[in-house]
């Protein structure tokens, strides 16, 4: 009969006799404590990421050894996580339409929300300055020709789909 023992067993023989003088020959297999270091070593990298069964969703992992027997280390030796995978489909970033200028302290602002495929999120807002696309026009001709009149210039504002008038 052969027998394998691991590193971190012992194997002991014993002679036994019992109240009718019989020998028995007991074989015991003990676990011993394990020597050295137990702790674990740092973790691997995160693998690429492999795909999963939906589109753009996949998964890495990494793992990590024991500096001594497995048995002695406490916690998981292999870690998890979602990615997105690396198709260029699933790599764009998309974004809703910019919104009219609209006025925020004095400054005429537009926004928008973006977010990547297959990410799962709600898209993060970003703002940029309205720019203006000319300079201010002339100013009109008075409304009047006599006393108190109004005269207007315009200015067109890039990305507006409305114009102010001031």
């Amino acid at each position: 009969m052969n027998l394998m023992v691991s590193r971190d067993s012992e194997l002991h023989l014993k002679n036994i006799t019992n109240k009718r003088n019989m020998k028995i020959i007991v074989l015991i297999l003990s676990s011993v404590k394990a020597q050295g270091n137990c702790d674990w070593k740092q973790w691997t990298n995160w693998s690429s990421c492999r795909p999963g069964p939906t589109p753009c969703a996949g998964a890495q992992t990494r793992i990590r050894f024991c500096n001594g027997p497995i048995a002695c280390c406490n916690g998981k030796s292999t870690d998890y996580r979602t990615c997105i995978t690396p198709e260029p489909a699933c790599q764009r970033t998309v974004c809703s339409k910019w919104s009219n200028c609209c006025p925020s302290d004095d400054v005429y602002l537009q926004q928008r929300t973006c977010s990547r495929l297959g990410s799962g999120d709600n898209g993060t807002p970003e703002q940029r300055k309205c720019s203006v696309d000319e300079p201010w026009n002339e100013w009109s001709q008075c409304s009047v020709s006599c006393g108190t009149g109004v005269q207007i210039r315009i200015v067109f504002y890039k990305y507006a789909e409305l114009f102010y008038t001031f």
